[in-house]
């Protein structure tokens, strides 16, 4: 039986939240199910970065983030920055340049 209220308890706290769990089990104080309960485990944590994932994705349709980079254009961005270098196609407008 200990080990199905534990496993009822941790899946309940995965999907409504530690409060929902608190109140399902009976317990006074919060503290008492964060403790038994509160931990993480390797499936929060997957759970966490799909969640996050999907997130990105949507955030990427939206074009609020802007599209992934590789390591080697990331690497050479910063080093741009970091030199204080200005883009080219912001130093140099189009009518300046020539084919």
């Amino acid at each position: 039986m200990h080990l199905a209220r534990h496993t009822f308890a941790t899946e309940l706290r995965r999907v409504a939240g530690i409060d929902a769990a608190s109140q399902a089990l009976g317990h006074a104080d919060l503290n008492t199910t964060l403790g038994i309960y509160g931990h993480r485990d390797q499936t929060d944590l997957e759970s966490a970065m799909d969640a996050y994932a999907s997130w990105l994705d949507q955030q990427r349709e939206n074009e609020i983030v802007p599209p992934k980079l590789t390591v080697e254009s990331a690497r050479l961005s910063r080093k741009v920055e970091a030199a204080g270098i200005e883009p080219a196609s912001a130093a140099a407008p189009c009518e300046h340049l020539q084919a």
